[in-house]
This record gives structure tokens, sequence and C-alpha cells, in this order.
């Protein structure tokens, strides 16, 4: 309780100290004070109306004051366009109710920014990356970020402010191309994400100016595309706690860390501790899973490596094993509760499940779109808040503040440095804390079957278990065992080679990690003579009856497959109980006995002809309570998959009848036997649907708490379809029908027919003047792409989804355009990095006059922000510039009275090298009782700075450690020559050296 009455309250309004973001807030980040001190903006609706108006995210975000936004609604907030918030912000997502806050789109993040909590997924259409950080001091925490069309959260340039004080923790960037990219941003912390499913930039981090810092500890990356952390240019890099687990088999050996460059450069440092990667499980050195990028192969340890930690704000640091747990216990937009896409996310990093689900081009709209179709969120019960301050009356009272009063948000009623609604919004996130530390047994992976031909009786095989891993991180022993004409057989290692018959040969796996041996992994080989053409069995039909079981029910898995030499075909069971291998089932039944409400059963079906194994086919259920009242259970549904006959390429869809409006429904789909998390609604996109394939649904019904019986459905995909016939030409017309500049070109198809009723869709080809604008290909030309005079051309072809029919077209032509202004130009300043005696000298070129006319350009220089109103040309003479002055050029094409858009460039002079001295030594013929004296003369400065000298003097060739200008006749012999070697300096650089001799007579 905060405890202060009203007349205390007045007297708490002096500045706050600087408490961090708020408790938790870590790394480069966790000063940022967003809002604080602003005012509190409610959202209280989920529509975003142009202009923006009060009681939505756009308003709220876009006010130009210090603020903090608070949630009084849950749900979906589907943006009409990208939002680019305003400085000094704090976002509460934690706040909002019922499911909590998800955005369909993109908002961009200005200076000193907090945002917590929320969820960012770009639907069906996305414009770039999730978040977007701009500028300096940002700190994001516990968000949940996907399907963005570019990265998940990008960081824009910015030359002129490199250090950023990012901090990036807690939050999940899952399911698109690109995961993060952190260009040019110097001190920025990522710890405890969880990177899954993103084909590259996990992040990439890179710097081109200087070296910039980036500490990366106890992130989780899961199932990678080509990298997990890359980084590139100058970049020193702690890469502490972090954890990197296999996706798809093929990426075993993917880079985790990722040094670009070819040739490669000592630009890049490291400091690496205690990573987990598929090498380190392979017992190799943790710098093995440095590599780089460009050139292949491990990194050069004594370029990159450094054995000390780069200097950081402190960051709370778990050992990899520990950080994989919490993070994917804690991490994303967990409250008010984690959604389903997190919690899928989640369960396929901790199981290893959808391997290769990283989404490339045009797939990452595709998952985006399937996901949206089913996802729902509850907008829950907005708070009593009679003040609008964003606390609820209830804790306001409780902690001894007005409810009526809207002020005594922005007090720091009890002095901690936190205003009275970041306690509030505070007290809605914990703090996370570890898990007590136990030890786990570790978990055998015994890899994939294998099938190996070989000219004899027996053959070399080798095994792969280097899959396997232990929870803590402690180093495992292997022992395979298996059976040979009867005989017992083992070997040991992660990756053995051993001799097996001919025949199928089913192996064990156990490791142990010095304490605990794991539950046994299995594979299976079967080794093939050379005569033997004989083929394995096709993968399994899987099902489990009860479909709906019951504690009461006994669990049967029936199976069937054929085999295309018509052999007898055996099957082979593996039960798994919530996702732990069973190891005393082999049978195809399970007893009620060792079931519980709630359990997830799987079985796992290999099909044998007695020399093959085949691919494995799997069915899963879920074990409801036995109470003996269904009187608000639903109803086992009826369900069907449409099509129906269901169509190669074409979407399958689950119709489900049977129960009231207020039952949900769970979705199962099997493609071939094996459960496909993809597709979590009632549709599989025809682009998964393939030729031949089996594909099974398995439907649950819930009512609240209350699971419901299942049901199933199942369809073969024909390979032969019936004759298909391609869809006529359409009419084809463009709108407007005499278009002006400035007018969008829209193509619109219609009369298209199919004879067989299949869907049609069109495809649009853009020619201008003749020439085929192939960027462009939608029924749309945006208006910035025409000018006057120009003729457009669109054809239109429609499809069937199997076969293009006859294409229409139709064109029009853009009317003259009236006078416009020259085009934009580029503009650069040589040199680059000029001297205080070099004339600054601006070039300016590219652009043209729409009219063919000619172009001219007009000059504006200014000098440390101050304009120079009497230098007009494209040159400033060197007599004007000075060391260290900041120039810049505004330079605006002309034609006639029309003036185009401006553009710009800048230089920074820099400092001018001493002038080589000239050195004399007296006297010119010493004997061994003279002193030498190196007199200079004739060094200039062009900056007017102060030289000083560096004197190097060597005798008889060998350099002495005398530095001044000066040899006492005691230090010389006779016959000895010496030699100086004098060296200007100015304090920053360093003029050519010059040198003079003698010899001692």
């Amino acid at each position: 309780m905060l405890a202060f009455a009203g007349a205390m309250l007045l007297m708490m309004t002096a500045p706050l100290f600087a408490a961090p973001a708020f408790p938790g807030a870590e790394g480069f980040g966790a000063e940022v004070t967003g809002g604080r001190g602003g005012i509190t903006i409610p959202v209280t609706r989920l529509d975003d109306p142009n202009p923006s108006q009060p009681g939505t995210l756009r308003y709220a975000l876009t006010m130009d004051s210090p603020r903090i936004v608070v949630f009084n609604t849950g749900g979906v907030i589907k943006l009409n366009s990208r939002i680019t918030a305003a400085p000094n912000l704090t976002i509460a997502g934690q706040t909002a109710p019922g499911d909590g806050i998800t955005i369909d789109g993109g908002i961009s993040l200005r200076r000193n920014s907090i945002v917590r909590y929320i969820r960012v997924r770009p639907g069906a259409v996305a414009d770039a990356d999730s978040l977007e950080i701009y500028e300096t001091d940002v700190i994001i925490d516990h968000c949940s970020l996907s399907w963005a069309s570019d990265e998940n959260i990008g960081f824009k340039r910015i030359d002129a402010e490199p250090d950023r004080n990012v901090t990036i923790q807690w939050t999940i960037m899952s399911e698109a191309e690109k995961g993060c990219l952190a260009w040019y941003a110097h001190k920025v912390t990522f710890h405890h994400n969880l990177f899954a499913h993103n084909y590259i930039r996990n992040p990439v981090y890179a710097a081109g100016s200087f070296p910039h810092l980036l500490d990366y500890r106890n992130n989780v990356v899961y199932d990678i595309g080509n990298s997990a952390l890359a980084l590139k240019g100058l970049v020193n890099a702690n890469v502490v706690g972090n954890y990197f687990k296999v996706g798809k088999e093929s990426r075993r050996h993917r880079y985790c860390v990722n040094v670009e460059g070819d040739p490669p450069t000592p630009d890049i440092k490291i400091y690496l501790k205690d990573i987990y990667g598929p090498r380190v499980a392979e017992g190799q050195p943790e710098w093995n899973e440095v590599q780089y990028q460009d050139v292949w192969g491990t990194a050069d340890e004594a370029m990159h490596r450094v054995q000390t930690p780069f200097a950081t704000p402190p960051v709370t640091t778990h050992d990899s094993q520990t950080a994989f747990n919490l993070v994917l216990e804690q991490a994303g937009a967990n409250l008010p509760v984690r959604d389903r896409v997190d919690e899928r996310i989640v369960n396929e990093t901790r199981y290893g499940l959808n391997t290769g689900g990283y989404p490339t081009g045009p797939a990452v709209r595709e998952i985006a779109v399937s996901e949206w179709a089913t996802l729902t969120y509850d907008s829950g019960t907005p708070i009593v808040d009679s003040d609008g301050d964003g606390m609820p009356d209830t804790w306001e009272m409780q902690n001894g503040l007005n409810p009526y009063d809207p002020a005594d948000a922005s007090v720091d009623s009890n002095g901690d440095g936190y205003t009275n609604i970041e306690t509030y919004i505070n007290s809605k996130a914990s703090l996370t804390e570890p898990p007590a530390q136990t030890n786990q047994p570790p978990v055998a992976v015994a890899g994939p079957d294998q099938t190996v031909n070989t000219d004899g009786d027996t053959a070399q095989v080798k095994l792969d278990g280097t899959g396997s891993f232990d929870p803590e991180n402690q180093p495992l022993t292997y022992l395979w065992t298996w059976k040979d004409a009867g005989d017992g057989r083992q070997a040991t290692g992660a990756a053995p080679t051993v001799t097996l018959p001919t025949g199928v040969t089913t192996i064990t796996l156990v490791v142990n990690d010095g304490a605990l041996n794991s539950q046994p992994g299995m594979t299976t080989v079967t080794v093939v003579a050379a005569d033997d053409e004989n083929q394995a069995p096709a993968a399994p039909q899987v099902k489990i009856e009860p479909a709906a079981p019951t504690t009461n029910d006994n669990l049967v898995a029936t199976a069937t497959a054929t085999d295309p030499d018509g052999d007898t075909v055996t099957f082979t069971y593996v039960w798994y109980r919530n996702g732990a291998h069973q190891t005393g089932l082999d049978g195809n039944t399970v007893a009620a006995d060792l079931t519980s409400a709630a359990d997830t059963w799987r079985v796992v079906v290999t099909p044998h002809d007695g020399e093959l194994a085949g691919p494995t086919g799997e069915a899963t259920v879920m074990v409801a309570a036995d109470d003996g009242d269904t009187g608000d259970r639903p109803v086992k549904p009826t369900v069907r998959i449409l099509p129906d006959p269901p169509r190669a390429y074409t979407d399958l869809v689950a119709d489900v009848s049977g129960n009231g409006a207020d039952v949900t429904y769970r979705y199962e789909w099997y493609g071939d036997g094996r459960l496909q998390t993809r597709f979590p609604g009632n549709t599989v996109r025809g682009a998964y649907v393939d030729p031949g394939e089996h594909w099974r649904v398995v439907v649950t019904p819930v009512l609240g708490d209350v699971v419901g019986p299942s049901t199933d459905a199942s369809v073969v995909i024909p390979t032969e379809t019936a004759t298909n016939t391609a869809p006529t030409a359409p009419t084809v017309t463009i709108a407007p029908a005499a278009p002006e500049a400035g007018d969008d070109l829209v193509a619109t198809a219609t009369g298209s027919t199919d004879a067989e009723g299949d869907t049609i869709t069109y495809t649009y080809a853009w020619y201008r003047d003749g020439a085929l604008e192939g960027a462009i290909t939608g029924n749309t030309v945006a208006a910035n792409l025409t000018s006057g005079g120009q003729t457009w051309r669109v054809v239109v072809t429609p499809s069937d989804g199997k076969l293009t029919g006859t294409s229409g077209e139709a064109s029009v032509t853009i009317k003259e355009d009236a006078l416009l202004p020259p085009t934009a130009a580029t503009v650069t300043l040589t040199p680059a990095s000029p001297l205080t005696t070099d004339d600054i000298v601006a070039n300016a070129d590219g652009s043209t006059c729409p009219q063919g006319g000619s172009v001219t350009y007009a000059y504006k220089w200014t000098c440390d922000g101050a304009v120079q109103s009497d230098i007009t040309g494209r040159t400033v003479p060197a007599s004007r510039t000075a060391k260290g002055q900041a120039w810049r050029v505004a330079v605006t094409p002309q034609s006639g009275e029309l003036s185009g858009p401006t553009c710009e460039a800048s230089v920074e002079v820099a400092d001018t090298a001493p002038t080589q001295p000239t050195v004399k030594l007296t006297p010119a013929d010493p004997t061994n009782s003279d002193d030498i004296i190196a007199t200079i003369s004739g060094c200039m400065d062009a900056d007017g700075d102060n030289i000083t000298y560096a004197y190097e003097w060597y005798r008889d060739g060998e350099r002495q450690t005398i530095t001044g200008a000066m040899i006492l006749a005691s230090q010389t012999s006779a016959g000895e020559t010496w030699r100086v070697v004098v060296r200007p300096s100015d304090g920053e650089l360093s003029g050519p050296a010059c040198e003079a001799s003698v010899t001692i007579a």
C-alpha cells in the first residue's frame, strides 16, 4: 500500500530520481524513462479510423507529449496503415483485460520508448517490419512478434547518433524470413529472447564506422534456415549463455555464430562463453560454433576471440540450459495470457517439432493468413476507472489514492522513483525467477532410420547419436545395443561405425550424464544386398480408438499399410505420453489404468515387410476424465472434409456440425500419418495438398474447460482427376478510362467462366509503352509510376488452379502532364574527408526535366549549422575551412521557374598532418668529446596546431632508448655512426619523418 494522505501527495512533485525503466529492466536500455511524469492515455477501442480519434491506439501513440498508454480493452487492433509513434512513450500491454492486445500491422518507435507485453502479428498485408526502432533509448520487454514481411524488429540507421542504448529482452520473434536487423546500432542488449523458425538474422548485427558493442546473452534460437547470430563489420560482441537448437536435420551444421566478410578481417571481436549448439553436443569445442559465412569453415579463433568480456551494463545471466528453460517458460507477451501462437512456437521449440518451419518469400503471408483465419481473442471486462487516469478505483483506494483525482497518476507518492501509474502497471508484471536447479535425465536421440546397400552379407553403418542432449548440458556417455543372430552386440561413442548383417536391425541407444540414464532411443537400420530388389512398405494410416477416450478406456492403435512387393506387413509401436517415450509399451494397446485425465498419448508406427522398414505414421489422442456426468459435455461432432471429392492443390476444409454455437473445436491434421502443426485450424492450404497424399483430421469439441469426444475424417487426394477445362477469356477494363497524372490505374476482369465450377484467379501483366513492368503483379498501378503521354496495357490471364485460360487485355493512355518540376538529384561532396588545404566541391547529378528542358542547380551551404550566404556556387575554397567544421550543402534542381526536391550531403573537415621537417645534426663532424644536437626546421601545420617531435636514435643501425634532441658525448665512441629519425605530430596525426646522420671522429 502506498499509504499517503492527500496532503502528502501535493508534496511529492519534485523531479523523480533515475529509477530503471521498470523493475527487471536490464542492459543498455535499462534507464529509459518512456512516458514517466507525463499523462496517461487509455486505449478503449479496437478500430483505427482516419483521422485518428480519442480512445484509439493511433491517437495514443502519435500524441506529441510524454505519455503512458494503458489498455481498457483486449482483443485485436487491425491497423489501416503503419503507426509512427511520437517520442517519450510507455506502452503497457500488461494492463489489457481478456486475452491481451494483439496488433495486425506495424509500429515505428522513436526516442525514449518503453514497449511491454504486446503482440504484433501482421496479417494478409504487411509493409515492413513488425516493430521499427528509428532513434535511441528504447527497451522492448515481453513482446511477441511474427510474420513480418521483412524483419520482426528492424533498426533504422542513424549515423549522427550511433549510441542507441537499446534492450530487447524476454521477447519471442518467430516465423519471419528475417528475425531482426540491428545495423549501425552501438550499445544494444539482446537477452532471454526466443528466435524460432526465422530463416536468417537471429539477429544480424552490423557496423561500419567504429567498433559497435553488442551484448547477446541467454537467447534461445530454434530451427534456423541459414544462420542464427550474424556479425558483420566493426563489432565487439559478448556472446554468453545462448542455446542454439537444431530444427531440420539438414540444417544441423548451419551456423550458430556467423562471421561475415570475404576475406575475413580482425574487425570482429567475440567474447564467447557457455553456448550450446549442435557442435558442442557432438563434443567439439564451443568455438567451433563460430563459422565464416563467405569463405566457409570455423572462424579463426586467434583473430576473433578475446578472453575478457566487453564492458556492458549488468544483465542477470544464467547458464545456457537454465536460460533455455526460463525463456520457454516466460518469454513473450504472456500477460494476461500466452496466446495460441506462442504456445505452439514454444511447444515446437521444446520438443523439436515443425522442423523446417522457417518461411521465405510469399510463404510468410500464407502462414499469416492461415493463422489469422482461426485466431480469436477475448476483449475482457474493462476496469472501473472513474477519473480516467489508468488506475482502477479499487487499486487507488487500496493504496491511499483518490479515485476521482486524475492528477495523482503522475505523482511519486512513495518516493521510489516511479510515478503512481508506473507503480500500478509494474505491479501487473512480475519479475522472472529461475526455476529450482534439479538434475534431469538426458535425452537419447538415436538418429534417423537408415537403409544401406551392400555387395556382401554385412555392411559398415555409421550411427548418429549426436542429437542427444542433457538438460543441464553435462557431458554424456553413449551405449548402443542390438542383437545379431540372437547374440547381443554393443558399441560406444556418439557416432560409432558398426558392422550389421543384411536385413532389419533395431538398435537402442542409452546415454548417461554421469548420474542418470536416459530413456532408450531407437533407430532401425535395413541392410539390403545388391541383388535384393525388395521395396519398403508405404507409410501406414494410423488411428487410436476410441478417438475421444476417457480414463476408463483402453487405447488401441490400428495401422494399415501396403507393400509394393505384396509382402506381409507387420508393425512396431512406440508410445509417447505427454512427449515422453514409454519404454514398457511395445504393442498396439495401452491399458486404461496407465492413463490419466489430460494426458496426450501419441503412437508412432513403423511398418516392416521382413527386410525393410517403411516410413512411420502416427496418431494422437487426449484422455478426458470420466466423471459420469455428460450433461455439460459437448457431443461427438460430425465432420467431413470438403471439397468432396478432394482435389490436389485445393484447400481442404473440415466442415463440423453437431454442437451449439458456444462450442469451439480443436483440429489436428495428419498428412500421410504425420501431425501437421502448421495447420491448427479447420483448413489446410491448397499449396500443401499433393496428389496421392492421405489427409486425416481429428476434431475435438470444447465447451469452456470440458472436452468432448473426438471424431475424425480422412480423404485420399486423387492422383488422376477428371478432364479439366481451362476458364474462358475475361473481359478487361482499366479505370479511369481517361486517366490523368495522379490517377491510380485499376484493372477489372469479369466474364470468365469455368466449366467445372472451379474458383478462378487472375494474374496481371502490365506493359508501359510496350515494355513489361515485371515488378507490378497486382491489378493496380500506383499513380507515382505513371507519366503523361504514356500508354499502359494490362494482359489478364485466368486460372482455375490447374489450367490457364485465354487472356484478355485493355489499354489506356495517360493525359499529357502539366509542367512538372525537375526530378530529385543526387549530390556528393569531394573529397569525402577534406583537409583544410582542400577545396570542398559539390557534385550534383541525376535530375531530369520531365518536359525535356535543361536543369540547373542552386547551392545552399552551411557551416556548423550557420548559413554561408556568400557562397552560392558548387565550391567552398580551402581558405574558408578549418579543422573540425561540419559543412553541409543543400542542392535544389531548377528548370525555369520550377524547383525540384532538395537533396543534401555533408562532410567534416579532417585534421591535416604536419609537413615534413628538416633535421640538422651539430657539430657536423663530431669527436667523442662533443655532444650531438638535433635541430629541427621547416615543419608547418596547416591547422595551426602545436607541433611536437618524436626522436629515434640509432647507433650503427641499432635502435637506442634515447628520446630527446641531444646525445651526450659520454654516450659516443670514435668510429660510431649516429642517425636520428624525427617524426612531427600535431596531437592527432603524424607527419612524414626526416633523418640525418654523423660519424664520430
